[in-house]
């Protein structure tokens, strides 16, 4: 799998929050989908589709698993999520940090 560029980067980190379920990986993923110019997860997704589309099954696990992590907002990722972005932007509301990275990720999982 060609780890460069945003695709690969995100599935690298996919792979690596099924691996060590750490919670600093599933932040990253969540605030890739959300603040990268790529055009949030809709964009993010078409980009990993066009990169790996011969290459997803591998990572289908993975993939199923971090929506899995990102369930409803109490989950473990939407929790990564929202505490580390209150560390860098203590103005932003917790609940609505959760629930935008549920959103993202399950716009992810399904595209």
């Amino acid at each position: 799998m060609n780890t460069s560029g945003l695709a690969g980067f995100l599935l690298a980190k996919v792979a690596e929050a099924f691996e060590r379920r750490s919670p600093k990986d599933r932040y990253d993923i969540a605030f890739v989908l959300l603040h990268h110019d790529a055009g949030g997860p809709k964009g993010v997704a078409e980009l990993v589709v066009d990169a790996f589309a011969g290459d997803l099954r591998g990572v289908r696990v993975a993939i199923d698993g971090l929506r899995a992590n990102f369930a409803e907002s109490p989950a473990q990722g939407p929790s990564a999520y929202a505490g580390q972005l209150s560390v860098d932007h203590p103005e932003i509301d917790d609940a609505t940090a959760r629930d935008d990275s549920v959103i993202a990720v399950e716009t992810f999982h399904r595209l």
